[in-house]
């Protein structure tokens, strides 16, 4: 039996991390103990004859269910034509995760002659959040609620006891009003800001020397403090006006609810975020690199949400200091116990939605091995425990996410939101925080080690506070909507730990106020967050052009109805600004992108339309001169289809570039996707 290597003791390559990205080709990952890790596990898989060939890596990109339908019928024709075994690297992102991930599971369980089995269980589990068995939307709305419940008692029991000691120890001020002082503060802040204005426009007129030197240190010095104190002054007015606000509303409403102010905001705020909400839903699928919006939110949408987020924020403060009002201070003290002490206690992972979305991706992408054979869902109990470190084997797998750095002080990485962050089965990380054993990164004494199943989920965490597409605007990375999602706990990000500053498992306080307050994602923060790959690459490839692959196969399942290629364009700019690397698509007999986009009748089916082709090749050239060649499969109709997938198509217009938000596939549904990867995937010259 083949001995794989283990993590080495991350030498000065793996652990060199930067604040920003590798440009021209100068990523130090090549020389890393990590790729030479890689390499041999990549060696040790293949035919001794085959040792040294150059490298040949799959991508699966996003696209929820969707691309993880697409992408197992690529894997089946793969693996008909005995093709699998010629990829050294399979680079996975969100719901090619899902796809990925059963190809890792299968093979790790020696049981890759059973695919055809496993795609007929998979048939009828589509609708993977709801597998029955009690386990329906019932149950889902059930989890949803009780992270909604502990996060309030958590942060809302802390912000109301923070209100409640504000007040009073304003109150014993001179002159104290309780919180309506604040705006005494405020008025002092713009006083000192009005004098240092014109103190800062007489010194712009001294010409001595000495001063002229420190000119530009003093308008760096203006500009920073100046926005802060702005910050602080637009903090205290809101502080201060809370008093004034609530009186407003309890005249407001004195003839529906007397003085109980706490339900009436409790009823009115409910009403803001179901607004708000109904503006992220739009907006979900573009918060991911590519999913249909590469491209700003509409006006109208930039404009609502944040205002939208800012009034539910206002209504959450009136609601707390509503109730700090009437609390006492033995009432106080036991708030602040039992709050802090859930807060501190609790395993922010696992009380986050994030654990319900794994354990269901599990039972329906990772199933037992009597489940395959009994085509029935069963608890995922072998996968369930099945850490990644277990699955070092050929295809070697590369689980891309996303790591916020939205406090970056590299403008690259900040602009971007983050970096490519990798989860492997020997190495983690990104150049921007370095390449650890996989096994450092869950913390000192970790409770649940990275499984399988952790990776592929948070791979696919879209729905998160803090993220965007790249360098594009998003209405998620706003602070309002931000500090709504983390307030109420609805997102499906992963905290895993920096193992140069190893902790325990995370909880709500730290750093779970973190996420609530917007501030510390850095690369030396003591936690890191993880999102979802798309938020960086939606591709896949970004990772396998770091290892300087010589042959990729690219599957694009992400919803594209226009066929802008938004994903593949963004991906481009990325791997040419980091890595030096050029990828173009020349046309000829190897295929144009315009011969992916439907634009003639269907041979068998006119009133749908069909492309020329389901895939393109294009060239490599990397910054050593080396060169290398691209397999772009698109998610687009082609003519040769069975029936049943132009049936499907004309009874179901979108089709095949259906909403992401869609995660409820029934069977014919599901089929049709995997058969039209099937198609495309068969005609691959390889």
């Amino acid at each position: 039996m083949a001995t794989h290597p283990q993590p080495t003791d991350r030498q000065a390559t793996d652990r060199q991390a930067t604040d920003g990205q590798a440009t021209g080709g100068s990523d130090s990952f090549l020389g890393s103990a990590t790729f030479r890790d890689e390499q041999e596990v990549i060696r040790q898989g293949r035919a001794p004859a085959d040792a040294d060939a150059p490298l040949v890596g799959l991508a699966l990109s996003g696209g929820g269910i969707r691309s993880a339908s697409f992408s197992i019928g690529v894997i089946k024709a793969l693996h008909r034509r005995g093709r699998l075994g010629a990829f050294d690297y399979l680079s996975t992102v969100s719901g090619g995760g899902y796809a990925g991930s059963a190809l890792t599971w299968l093979i790790g369980l020696g049981k890759l002659d059973q695919l055809g089995g496993y795609l007929a269980r998979l048939r009828s589990h589509g609708h993977y959040l709801d597998p029955g068995r009690r386990l329906t939307i019932t149950a889902l709305a059930a989890v949803v609620l009780r992270t909604v419940l502990v996060n309030l008692l958590v942060y809302g029991g802390l912000l109301t006891v923070g209100l409640f000691a504000l007040e009073r120890v304003m109150d014993r001020l001179p002159g104290g009003k309780g919180l309506t002082g604040a705006l005494w503060g405020a008025l002092a802040i713009a006083v000192f800001f009005a004098i240092a204005a014109f103190v800062y426009a007489l010194a712009t007129g001294i010409t001595a020397d000495t001063v002229a030197k420190r000119r530009y240190h003093w308008r760096l010095g203006w500009q920073r403090w100046g926005g802060a104190a702005l910050g602080g002054a637009a903090g205290l007015v809101v502080l201060g006006l809370l008093p004034h606000l609530r009186a407003a509303v309890d005249v407001m409403l004195a003839d529906y609810i007397s003085e109980d102010f706490a339900g009436a905001g409790l009823g009115g705020l409910s009403v803001a975020l179901s607004g708000l909400a109904s503006l992220i839903a739009k907006a979900s699928e573009s918060s991911k690199s590519g999913e249909a919006a590469n491209a700003p939110p509409s006006p109208l949408i930039a404009l609502l949400a944040p205002v939208a987020a800012a009034l539910a924020v206002l209504g959450v403060l009136l609601v707390a200091y509503d109730v700090s009002l009437k609390l006492s201070f033995g009432g106080a003290v036991l708030l602040l116990l039992v709050a802090g002490g859930v807060g501190a206690v609790a395993d922010l992972n696992m009380m986050s939605l994030h654990r319900m979305y794994r354990d269901r991706l599990m039972e329906a992408f990772l199933p037992n091995k009597d489940a395959i054979a009994a085509q029935e869902w069963t608890a995922a109990t072998e996968a369930n425990g099945a850490m990644l470190t277990r699955f070092v084997q050929r295809p070697f797998h590369l689980l891309n996410t996303n790591v916020i750095l939205i406090d970056s002080p590299n403008t690259q990485v900040r602009g971007r939101g983050g970096d490519n962050y990798v989860l492997t089965p020997i190495h983690s990380g990104s150049s921007t925080t370095g390449w650890h054993p996989t096994s450092a990164i869950m913390g000192r004494n970790g409770r649940d080690g990275l499984t399988l199943a952790t990776a592929v989920a948070i791979s696919g965490a879209a729905v998160n506070a803090h993220v965007g597409p790249g360098a594009q605007p998003s209405i998620l990375r706003n602070g309002a909507v931000s500090f709504l999602l983390s307030l109420f706990g609805l997102q499906l990000g992963y905290w895993v730990s920096n193992p140069d500053k190893p902790v325990r498992n995370g909880n709500y306080l730290v750093p779970g106020f973190r996420a609530l307050t917007g501030g510390g994602f850095h690369r030396s923060a003591w936690f890191h967050m993880l999102s979802d790959g798309g938020h960086f690459d939606n591709t896949g490839v970004y990772e396998l052009i770091r290892r300087r692959v010589r042959t990729i196969v690219a599957v694009d399942a992400a919803a594209d109805p226009d066929y802008k290629f938004s994903d593949l364009s963004a991906m481009i700019e990325k791997v040419r600004a980091d890595f030096g690397a050029e990828i173009r698509f020349p046309g000829g007999s190897r295929g144009t992108l315009a011969e992916l986009r439907p634009a003639r009748p269907c041979v068998d089916f006119p009133n749908l339309s069909v492309a020329e082709r389901g895939w393109i090749e294009g060239t490599v050239t990397y910054a050593d001169g080396g060169e290398g060649r691209i397999f772009f499969l698109k998610l687009t109709l082609i003519d040769g289809l069975p029936t049943d997938v132009y049936g499907y198509a004309t009874a179901n217009p979108p089709f095949p570039n259906q909403s992401t938000a869609d995660q409820f596939f029934d069977e014919f549904q599901l089929e049709s996707y995997v058969t039209l990867g099937d198609a495309i995937a068969d005609s691959l010259p390889l």
